[in-house]
């Protein structure tokens, strides 16, 4: 059985990235960037489907690996998920 890579779903909200965490997330390996924007794209999804886009206050955050975290915040009002920090142990 092959399986298909998800297509990604449309979302009414976007992902912004300030530009000197984009620096960053460009200076980690390739599937760790995948990873990370990928991520960030499936929250983008799940705050459009859902009332829990609304809360505010501490940033969320993910890991994709033991050494890469990623905090974001959801602004229901500006329909956004904000990359406020990202944390990479070397």
């Amino acid at each position: 059985m092959v399986r298909k890579s998800p297509v990604p779903v449309p979302s009414d909200y976007t992902v912004h990235i300030p530009a000197e965490i984009n620096e960053r997330l460009e200076r980690c390996r390739d599937s760790v960037g995948v990873a990370l924007r990928a991520r960030l794209q499936t929250v983008a999804v799940a705050a459009g489907n859902s009332s829990a886009a609304s809360r505010q206050g501490t940033p969320m955050r993910f890991y994709v690996s033991e050494n890469v975290r990623m905090e974001y915040k959801v602004d229901a009002e500006a329909q956004t998920v904000s990359v406020v920090g990202l944390r990479t142990d070397h």
